[in-house]
C-alpha cells in the first residue's frame, strides 16, 4: 500500500519539477546568449538602441 503512494507521489512530482526547471534553463540560455552578443559586438552604436 505504501508503494502505491510512493509511485503516485513520484508521478505527480516529476512533471512539476520539469515544468519548474524549464524557465530556469530558458533564463540561463537567454543570459548566456545576450552576454555573448554583447561581448562580440562591444563598441557598436546599435547596443545603445537595445535598452
Amino acid at each position: 500500500m505504501i508503494g502505491t503512494f510512493i509511485i503516485i507521489g513520484v508521478l505527480l512530482l516529476i512533471p512539476v519539477l520539469f515544468l519548474a526547471s524549464t524557465p530556469i534553463a530558458a533564463a540561463a540560455i537567454g543570459w548566456a546568449l545576450k552576454n555573448n552578443a554583447e561581448l562580440d559586438h562591444a563598441g557598436s552604436e546599435l547596443l545603445d538602441c537595445n535598452n
